[in-house]
C-alpha cells in the first residue's frame, strides 16, 4: 500500500487540510502529527493526487511524499507494521 505524507507550512491551516483529507473518498487510513505539521494517509494514487492538489491550492503545502509499505498502520509517529483490528 502507498502511504502519502503531506507536510504543511502553516499550523492554522492544518485542521482544514486534515478535514479535507478525512472527507475524501477512497481513503483507508489517516493520521495527523500536530507538532510536525504532518498528515499521513493511505489512498489509491489517483485519489491521493486529487487530495494533494486540493490542499496545494491553499498555498500551505510544503512537501508531499509517498512511500510503499507492504502492510502497516498509519500512525502519528510514523509507519508501524501490523494489521488493523476489526
Amino acid at each position: 500500500m502507498m502511504v502519502h505524507t503531506l507536510e504543511l507550512a502553516d499550523v492554522a491551516q492544518l485542521g482544514a487540510a486534515f478535514e479535507s483529507v478525512l472527507g475524501a473518498e477512497g481513503l483507508s487510513e489517516c493520521a495527523i502529527e500536530i507538532d510536525a505539521l504532518r498528515i499521513r494517509f493511505v489512498a489509491a494514487d489517483d485519489r491521493a493526487a486529487c487530495i494533494i492538489r486540493e490542499i496545494a491550492r491553499t498555498g500551505v503545502l510544503r512537501t508531499a511524499a509517498r512511500e510503499w509499505v507492504d502492510t502497516a498502520l498509519v500512525v502519528g509517529a510514523g509507519i508501524h507494521g501490523g494489521s488493523k483490528a476489526r
